[in-house]
């Protein structure tokens, strides 16, 4: 089942949201930082221990309107995230962006993860 926005902040799943991002079906977040990744980057899966994540670029978010180049992002969001023992958090990238050629793309949150800042790619 897939909650609403209103449910979501109603359950306080998504923390330091915006009043406007709360939508049916689910909830707009917003930019923090933004991070260049090297075309030339790339992680490791090891056979045993933590995954490998390439180091970032630099932070390339200005004031207001920032126009980016085609390439691969990391994004910091504003929003914070507490995930019930019962539920999971999947991002969905909405028609607008897919219009302006992005697509953001994030793992799946799991049960009882909380993080201060979200984050995709």
């Amino acid at each position: 089942m897939q909650l609403t926005g209103k449910q979501i902040v109603k359950n306080g799943i998504v923390g330091n949201y915006c009043e406007k991002g709360v939508q049916q079906q689910g909830v707009d977040v917003r930019i923090d930082a933004l991070y260049s990744l090297p075309y030339n980057s790339y992680g490791q899966v090891p056979a045993e221990g933590k995954t490998y994540i390439p180091k970032r670029g630099q932070q390339i978010l200005g004031e207001g309107l920032t126009f980016i180049n085609s390439g691969y992002y990391e994004v910091e969001l504003m929003e914070s995230c507490k995930i019930p023992n019962d539920a999971v958090l999947n991002f969905k990238t909405r028609s607008s962006l897919v219009r302006c050629g992005a697509l953001v793309h994030s793992g799946q949150f799991d049960a009882g993860f909380e993080t201060e800042k979200m984050g995709c790619y």
